[in-house]
């Protein structure tokens, strides 16, 4: 079996082939689209399996194009995705970070492009290097760069090997590549958020008052939980991520986060001590659903992948690794914290009312 030396130096022979093909005859190239480039890239890796005699015979290349990742499959265990441009650069748009169509057994990846603009020429180097970037058509897909230096890909960045990222046991990279983004936007303090179809995503928008009582219930439930530390503040825009959040995962526009969650005003709180306390009208609503928030720190197997994936996004404090659920004891400490400093009000108070229970009076 050839070893990943013999197919570097085997791709090596057939790009010095194209560069001189190119060099001669470029309109060879120049005219080619997609699919007649990757034939002619075939016929190339065939004929320098005759001359080369690098352990690879023209039986062995094989063209998987159309629904398969990579383009062309050498010896079994080697992949070469095809490339090109008609632009004078070394810049394209990628295949989707998902790789749902991956060739099974394929252990390395090299990227081959061809600059059909300006002097035609190719190049080639391992996939997981020339990745710099990712940008969305139907799905995330990855953004190339054949000039890109050491150390500054996509999977440095994330701190993360390709090989990582797409192995299905690591579950699905769209996450990981979300999180990536999510921490990057929070670092540079910008108020954004991915939104990326996926195969659950709504394909139609709806507003936040069309929805049932019951669904409304959960996603506010779902609020206390991923956004406190936004929801809980004196911050000018504490509802804007909640508003993403609404429209990037479950394609839900509203008007004004702030009258879904809380229209302001007061409530008078009695607990179980019968002494009232005056509090924010938002205070109110997190004891309101107290039920529900509890529900949702013992998921169902049915919601325990989503809620999951959505607390390692936006709270991942909470997540307890050990038992792989979230932990209700760290966030109901963390949200009793935020309470008391934004209705100043006594520390522990909070806690208290959301584990005994209380009864709330609006006030006007």
């Amino acid at each position: 079996m050839p070893t990943l030396k013999d197919f570097e130096k085997f791709i090596q022979s057939a790009v010095d082939k194209l560069n001189g093909i190119a060099q001669t005859n470029p309109e060879q190239f120049t005219k080619c689209n997609g699919k007649s480039l990757e034939n002619k890239v075939v016929t190339v890796l065939q004929g320098v399996c005759e001359e080369k005699k690098l352990g690879f015979n023209p039986k062995q290349i094989e063209l998987v194009s159309g629904q398969n990742f990579p383009d062309i499959i050498v010896a079994g265990r080697y992949g070469l995705e095809v490339k090109s441009t008609k632009e004078n650069h070394w810049k394209s748009t990628g295949s989707s970070i998902v790789e749902s169509t991956r060739v099974a057994n394929v252990e390395h990846i090299y990227l081959l492009f061809g600059k059909l603009g300006g002097k035609v020429e190719f190049r080639c180097r391992p996939y997981e290097e020339v990745m710099y970037d990712v940008t969305v058509t139907h799905s995330p897909r990855y953004l190339i760069n054949m000039e890109l230096q050491p150390q500054q890909s996509i999977f440095d960045k994330m701190k993360i090997k390709y090989k990582d990222l797409c192995n299905p046991k690591s579950g699905n990279p769209i996450n990981r590549v979300r999180q990536y983004y999510i921490q990057k936007a929070k670092e540079e303090n910008k108020t954004s958020m991915p939104w990326w179809l996926e195969s659950d995503t709504q394909m139609s928008i709806q507003l936040w008052s069309s929805l049932s009582k019951k669904e409304k219930e959960i996603l506010q439930s779902k609020m206390c939980i991923l956004f406190s530390n936004d929801i809980l503040s004196n911050k000018k825009e504490k509802y804007a991520r909640v508003s993403l959040w609404l429209c990037a995962k479950y394609s839900i526009l509203v008007y004004n986060a702030r009258d879904c969650f809380s229209a302001g005003g007061q409530c008078s709180i009695l607990g179980y001590n019968n002494v009232p306390q005056v509090v924010p009208q938002v205070v109110a609503r997190y004891l309101q659903r107290a039920n529900k928030i509890k529900e949702l720190f013992n998921p169902t197997p049915e919601i325990k992948k989503e809620i999951k994936e959505e607390i390692l996004e936006f709270n991942k404090d909470i997540w307890d690794e050990v038992n792989d659920k979230p932990n209700y004891e760290k966030w109901l400490t963390q949200t009793s914290t935020l309470v008391g400093k934004f209705a100043n009000i006594k520390y522990n108070l909070f806690e208290d009312w959301f584990k005994h229970g209380v009864t709330i009076s609006k006030l006007r």
